[in-house]
């Protein structure tokens, strides 16, 4: 025979009171909160401006968020074992960084020293851009990597 869970709180067969579920509460592991976890990741995606000024977009931006399940070790690569920059040189690989001014989730020096480290790497700094470029100003973005594919390409 199963023993019934144990709960060290409330006595059985009566409905806890507030007190003794903020009591449980405080004693549970710390999950990821709305208030505290999300909405900070939003302000550096999404400029203030954008969610002020087009509350549709960012309404259906937050949503496609919910499909991502990453970890942030996930979204920076961090036990990735891809190529290094020799590698990635020798492959003969075309590399085009392109990044906004106002990136608020990697900083413009970090991609300017990536550009650096990379040669024959090209570099595009979008004036007044927020990290989601594409999202935020599409047009921009459009005829930003249209730029730089005709100059690495040579398109037109």
């Amino acid at each position: 025979m199963t023993q019934p869970d144990f709960h060290p709180i409330g006595t059985p067969g009566r409905p806890w009171s507030a007190a003794e579920k903020a009591e449980w509460r405080s004693q549970q592991p710390r999950r990821r909160r709305y208030d505290a976890d999300v909405l900070p990741v939003l302000d550096r995606l999404l400029t203030k401006e954008f969610q002020s000024g087009q509350p549709a977009l960012t309404f259906l931006f937050r949503q496609m968020g919910t499909f991502n399940h990453a970890k942030m070790a996930d979204l920076r690569n961090l036990s990735a074992q891809g190529p290094g920059i020799d590698e990635i040189g020798a492959a003969g690989v075309k590399v085009v960084f392109l990044c906004g001014e106002r990136d608020s989730v990697l900083r413009i020096t970090t991609i300017r020293r990536a550009h650096q480290k990379v040669p024959g790497s090209k570099l595009a700094v979008v004036p007044n851009g927020p990290h989601s470029l594409y999202w935020e100003m599409p047009e921009v973005f459009n005829a930003t990597v249209h730029q730089l594919l005709n100059d690495v390409y040579g398109l037109d």
